[in-house]
């Protein structure tokens, strides 16, 4: 039914709920808590449909905001926890304040996209993402 209001309305509540209250427990349910099982479905899902938003949140039973939202907040946060176990050997180990400029290039063109971004460095993605994440650092250090 998608988000034809007046359609639920009418089949399911029977007159019994107003329009915005039909509404508003949908955008209640829309953002609803995500438990550990989801997060590793929604990882599950990805892995063997890729990031068919569309696809995935049909069967997640999820809106596809939800979804594609809920991924990009996971990815961040485990960026977050990586960039706080990252040392000085690390650093050493990939060359991470190597090509800082092709970096911020591709990552200006591209966004996020660490799989492309890797393939044109010729690189890993877990390389580029700990260099990306070692520029990131050295900003902050800065200001």
């Amino acid at each position: 039914h998608g988000c034809d209001w007046k359609l639920i309305f009418k089949k399911y509540f029977h007159g019994n709920r107003s329009l915005r209250a039909i509404s508003n427990k949908w955008k209640q349910f829309k953002n609803e808590s995500w438990s550990k099982e989801e997060d590793k479905l929604l990882f599950d899902l990805i892995k063997e449909h890729g990031m068919h938003w569309k696809k995935i949140s049909k069967l997640m039973n999820r809106s596809h905001d939800s979804v594609s939202k809920r991924y990009e907040k996971v990815t961040h946060e485990k960026c977050e926890k990586r960039e706080k176990r990252l040392t000085y050997r690390d650093r050493k180990k990939y060359n991470l304040y190597e090509n800082y400029d092709e970096l911020q290039k591709l990552i200006d063109k591209y966004g996020r996209d660490w799989t492309k971004i890797a393939k044109i460095m010729n690189r890993s993605k877990n390389s580029v993402l700990k260099q990306y994440l070692f520029m990131e650092i050295g900003q902050k250090l800065l200001k």
